[in-house]
């Protein structure tokens, strides 16, 4: 599931979390690094949980209604708590034994359940599904990723609710939603309850990749300072902010010190980060300090990779 330019920025964040912290303790980086990408892929499963979740409360509802006030029924209501693609998701394995050892009362004392159950019953994506009359596996599963969009994507009471519950999880949620609707799309009708669910790491060695980036940058930071503040004299002082040079050191030591990755990739990697993560000038402020290292470090050849 996380992939590496998902890693980048964790590892942007945390030096940069480290330094301003004192950053006397490396191991201390290392740590918040390890909580960091565990905790994009927990929130992951919160919020597949989340949607199974509002399958078991439909169903408890529309049978309480249908037994004691059936008049209460709401448009669609019915139809959602039968929909065949959520009753995979709430019976897959994967997702049950994750989620078995996870306290998740903060769901129920949140009463974001029951809000999110009112924006499904309202939500556009219900309406066209009702109205098609189309309530096979397909549709079904079309209709849940619409839902998604609509229902969980941009929902400030849920990003408010998951960023008191981790301190990770708000800023972590864009990239994630990507990575439940790319889940919803690979969902299969015939793998039943056994339907695999996205690893921690999209490639093997992405986890050991994680951590040698940030023990490269900790190990070579006085050096690698020195070589950017050195190219930084030209620009104007205002633009070194820490963030600028947090992102260039993670550069260098990617560049340096990480096999198999092309330098120019690299490079537009950490220059789109600096794009996010600092002002208006970053990303071009750390393109020209950073190619003019490049350029001095194969002269100096001390780089030899492509």
């Amino acid at each position: 599931m996380v992939n590496r330019v998902f890693i980048r920025q964790k590892v942007v964040q945390t030096l940069y979390a480290y330094c301003q912290n004192g950053g006397d303790d490396p191991k201390t980086a290392a740590h918040e690094l390890s909580l960091s990408l565990s905790g994009s892929y927990e929130l992951y499963h919160v919020l597949l949980h989340l949607l199974a979740m509002l399958s078991r409360y439909s169903i408890q509802n529309v049978s309480r209604k249908e037994r004691y006030s059936p008049q209460n029924l709401r448009e669609g209501e019915k139809i959602f708590s039968e929909n065949l693609f959520l009753k995979q998701l709430a019976e897959n394995e994967e997702l049950l034994a994750y989620m078995e050892s996870e306290d998740t009362s903060w769901i129920d004392e949140s009463y974001l359940m029951r809000d999110l159950y009112d924006m499904v019953l309202e939500s556009s994506a219900l309406s066209d599904f009702v109205a098609d009359e189309n309530f096979g596996y397909e549709a079904s599963k079309s209709f849940v990723r619409k839902l998604y969009k609509e229902v969980f994507v941009a929902n400030e009471h849920l990003s408010e609710v998951l960023e008191n519950q981790n301190i990770y999880w708000e800023s972590d949620k864009d990239l994630t939603d990507s990575f439940i609707l790319k889940t919803l799309k690979m969902f299969r009708q015939e793998n039943g309850t056994r339907q695999k669910l996205l690893g921690q790491f999209s490639d093997p060695g992405d986890g050991q990749y994680a951590s040698s980036l940030l023990q490269a940058s900790l190990d070579n930071q006085t050096e690698y300072r020195s070589m950017i503040f050195v190219h930084a004299r030209g620009w104007d002082a205002n633009r070194l902010a820490m963030m600028d040079v947090i992102v260039m050191q993670v550069a260098l030591a990617e560049i340096l010190c990480i096999p198999g990755i092309p330098v120019k990739v690299s490079i537009n990697e950490y220059v789109e980060l600096a794009k996010s993560f600092g002002t208006p000038g970053s990303g071009s402020f750390v393109n020209g300090v950073l190619d003019t290292l490049v350029r001095e470090l194969r002269e100096e050849g001390r780089l030899n990779k492509d």
